[in-house]
């Protein structure tokens, strides 16, 4: 995560929202590769079904546990903000160095949406082989909405205003792609299955058999993993006569053309065979109609503008102000620093109505985060003997309000009140 918001730093994002899914789309990239793709690829395929603990179910299970317990409780621990509370702030220096570590722990609202995704991904995943996988994510998510829910009431820092960026990105990209990983994973273990690479022959050990009358011998075989395996074979007159032949098509391309090419029922039975095609011609259906909606939503806006024109609403006037509206704010620039509880304003606003920044401090004015009021002492080294003045330092934030016809011309607009003309 920390690399990822490394890199997230160095972007260029016009919004919260647009930031946080950049950072999303990265963690949840990196998550379900860590979780459920690797799991698969470390894992031989003859392992698949095996309940000890080199098996790949028992991983899984190991997996989702750690996420019902573990987020959970670290979570409420909230170990960071209770340092802080407990331990740092009695030593504060002031009262606003105390007041800074109440504020509580910075949350990021893409990592959230990535834990949730990533969750509901390896559910899909697996469910094939491990159905209970449903139950396990079912009680994960409640367990994060209901701990997540009362940290960020009651201990965690608030949130900024974010769009439906993220919303937007997961409902469009990355449930489909667990919709599509459902229905690959789920063909692919429904034709793999007994997973033990081994074909029927349809012949049996007779007296021409080389291995005949050998009775039990030694074997020494190397697992997937590189390690030696010892192991004794008994060979007896009528045994099955197996050969190898590679189950996982997901390891081998040139195994899934051979799958369509030569007969499969070598390792299937006829219902395998039958509900694995046409389970498969469902997939494919699924997957293509999948890609076609995400495809058209992504494209339908520019699809109206070039067929229909651009769109065009009828405007009423409301008799609303649009600075009257509680969840509008103004852009002005601000540096959020952890020693203060509120951002600092890197700006002059004495010529803007405060109520316009979009938070307030219930202890001290806009004032006391004003910025451009500490370098008044730096305008001053600035001035040239002579000049009146140096201009201003940082930017100045104007506010253009219509005037009454009571207001005074020479009124001076007093700090946080609005100014203009």
């Amino acid at each position: 995560p920390h690399l990822f918001k490394f890199i997230n730093a160095l972007e260029s994002h016009p919004t919260e929202g647009s930031f946080q899914a950049s950072f999303y789309m990265k963690m949840s990239a990196f998550r379900w590769m860590n979780t459920a793709v690797v799991t698969t690829m470390i894992k031989p395929l003859t392992v698949t079904l095996d309940g000890d603990k080199d098996g790949l179910i028992p991983a899984i299970q190991a997996v989702l546990k750690a996420e019902i317990v573990i987020a959970p409780v670290v979570h409420m621990l909230d170990i960071g903000g209770n340092l802080k509370r407990h331990l740092l702030a009695p030593f504060a220096a002031n009262q606003a160095a105390m007041n800074s570590f109440f504020v509580g722990s910075k949350q990021w609202f893409g990592d959230k949406y990535a834990n949730m995704t990533k969750t509901i991904f390896l559910c899909f995943f697996y469910s094939t082989i491990f159905p209970s996988s449903f139950l396990y994510g079912a009680l994960s998510l409640t367990l994060i909405y209901l701990t997540d829910k009362f940290l960020l009431l009651r201990a965690w820092q608030g949130l900024p205003r974010i769009g439906d960026q993220v919303a937007k990105l997961s409902r469009q990209v990355f449930f489909p792609g667990a919709l599509v990983a459902l229905c690959v994973m789920s063909e692919f273990y429904y034709s793999a299955y007994p997973f033990d690479n081994l074909c029927d022959t349809d012949t049996t050990v007779t007296e021409d058999s080389p291995y005949f009358g050998v009775g039990s011998f030694p074997l020494n075989a190397v697992a997937k993993n590189g390690t030696s395996v010892e192991a004794a074979a008994s060979v007896s007159e009528g045994d099955t006569v197996y050969r190898f032949c590679s189950q996982d098509f997901l390891e081998d391309i040139g195994s899934l053309t051979e799958f369509f090419q030569q007969e499969r029922d070598d390792w299937m039975s006829e219902a395998q065979e039958k509900i694995t095609y046409i389970f498969g011609i469902c997939c494919v259906a699924v997957v293509i109609v999948t890609l076609a909606v995400v495809v058209y939503r992504n494209a339908k806006a520019q699809l109206q503008e070039t067929l229909l024109g651009g769109f065009q609403t009828t405007e009423r006037d409301s008799g609303e102000k649009y600075t009257d509206q509680p969840s509008v704010s103004a852009y002005v620039p601000q540096l959020r620093l952890n020693q203060f509880p509120y951002p600092l304003l890197t700006c002059d606003i004495r010529n803007m109505d405060t109520a316009n920044i979009g938070w307030d401090d219930p202890l001290r004015t806009h004032e006391y985060y004003n910025m451009a009021l500490d370098v008044a002492l730096l305008r001053e080294s600035m001035a040239t003997d002579g000049a009146a003045d140096a201009g201003p330092v940082l930017s100045t934030v104007r506010q253009y309000v219509k005037r009454t016809a009571t207001a005074s011309a020479d009124e001076a607009p007093s700090y946080g009140a609005v100014g203009g003309h």
